[in-house]
């Protein structure tokens, strides 16, 4: 085993960073692009649905791509079933059941090991991925207003340079009897001579001089004369001659250089849109490959406790918005904490998604609020954070019943915070361009 990948239990062994792209790398990109591509077609059909009606014209291509959207969506459906705002609400409950038993299960881990150093990553991490979003939304927000700042900025001086010139030209003639009598003084009053010094040069150079104003001359008469009767017919002729063959030609290379930038722009959009899906599908193995080895070593347990944090908050973003499915979210947690007779509070009715959106800025939830109020609830998500909260909980059960030491040194696995990071690059971009709409808006009005 190389320093380029790491051996699992359970997932095998994979390649984080090969050397060469190979035919491992290719088939690894060709894993995650896959589990991306699923991601994609079981939560956001209908916007897949609508791109294709928009882009596709022709009927039997536009049906051939509605065929994964709805495989995937009718493969969801037999998982799911008829209600999946129903399937969601029991999948989020039995999460928020296993987030508590995985945190009971690593404080018996902790106190094993006397000490609370693995129940405080856990805790910090997971809640650092839970803020990921409203860190990328506020980061976003700032970088607008230091670009709007930067152009605000940009616009006054360019202002006053305008009333600068503007000020230059309407009083040109004072301007241009300033730089006369400037002009006058540098030449004469100066002490380096400069007039003298002019004069010497000129009559130390006055057979070179003589010589150049001879030969314009010559050139001035000649040269239309040996344009008119030499030059033009032989260019005349070559152009009789050459047209067709570079008409020819051009024709030619015109087709290729078209089909060759029709099969570059091809190639780079198949490439952008596979490393988008790996991305994605980098993301969700990334958290299933945390939640696996959460108790494994400290490290670990960071990664893990960040995996939980970020599924439950990309789960949020898709939920707080929607009536039907944040109220749906909410009685999730309300009937676990019902076991436990935690629930009879008002507050916590709405906790889940009061709280997420609580900290995000007021344009995005806004925005979220006007696009998002009819999101399906995310069924598909809650199975994945399901299958990485038992992961963890089985990680944490195992390691608290077995002998085996925990591992303290470094473990070269895949960063679930990288990946997270990758992942939300064009989401930051997005909201970059998003709130300077948002600002400009507010500036005009």
């Amino acid at each position: 085993m190389t320093d380029a990948t790491f051996s699992t239990d359970f997932f095998g062994e994979f390649q984080i960073a090969p050397k060469k792209y190979g035919p491992q790398w290719f088939r690894q990109l060709g894993i995650y692009a896959s589990t991306g591509f699923i991601l994609v077609i079981a939560n956001f059909p209908k916007f897949l649905s609508h791109l294709i009606d928009i882009n596709v014209s022709n009927p039997t291509w536009n049906a051939l791509l509605h065929v994964p959207v709805n495989l995937g969506q009718a493969l969801l459906g037999v998982i799911i079933g008829d209600e999946p705002t129903e399937f969601f609400r029991r999948a989020m409950a039995c999460n928020f059941f296993l987030l508590i038993l995985f945190f009971l299960s690593v404080a018996g881990f902790s106190v094993r090991r006397r000490g609370v150093q693995m129940l405080l990553y856990a805790a910090l991490a997971s809640v650092a991925g839970y803020f990921v979003v409203h860190l990328l939304a506020w980061g976003a927000l700032g970088i607008a207003l230091l670009i709007q700042g930067v152009l605000y900025a940009a616009h006054w001086i360019r202002i006053g340079i305008s009333f600068l010139f503007s000020l230059v030209f309407d009083n040109r003639w004072l301007v241009l009897v300033l730089a006369v009598a400037v002009g006058i003084y540098f030449l004469t009053w100066t002490r380096f001579g400069l007039m003298r010094w002019l004069w010497l040069r000129l009559l130390k150079y006055r057979t070179g001089i003589a010589s150049s104003a001879i030969v314009c001359a010559l050139a001035y008469f000649l040269v239309p004369a040996l344009w008119n009767y030499v030059i033009a017919p032989v260019l005349r002729f070559l152009k009789m001659i050459l047209q067709p063959i570079f008409s020819f030609l051009a024709f030619v290379f015109g087709w290729i250089f078209f089909i060759l930038g029709v099969l570059f722009g091809i190639g780079l959009l198949v490439t952008i849109l596979t490393l988008a899906l790996a991305t994605i599908g980098a993301l969700y193995v990334s958290q299933l490959q945390a939640g696996w080895h959460a108790a494994r070593s400290k490290r670990d347990m960071v990664i893990a406790g960040f995996a939980i944090g970020s599924a439950f908050a990309m789960i949020a973003v898709e939920s707080f918005a929607s009536p039907i499915v944040s109220s749906s979210l909410n009685q999730s947690l309300v009937d676990v904490l019902a076991l436990f007779d935690l629930a009879g509070s008002t507050t916590t009715s709405t906790l889940v998604t009061d709280v997420f959106q609580y900290f995000l800025p007021p344009a995005l939830e806004a925005f979220a609020h006007h696009h998002l109020i009819n999101q399906l609830a995310p069924a598909f998500d809650s199975l994945v954070f399901l299958g990485v909260m038992i992961f963890a909980c089985c990680s944490v059960l195992f390691r608290l019943f077995s002998t085996r030491p925990v591992e303290d040194a470094v473990v070269p696995i895949t960063y679930v915070a990288y990946e997270f990071v990758k992942l939300t690059v064009g989401v930051f971009v997005l909201l970059v361009f998003y709130f300077l709409q948002v600002i400009s808006g507010e500036a005009s009005a």
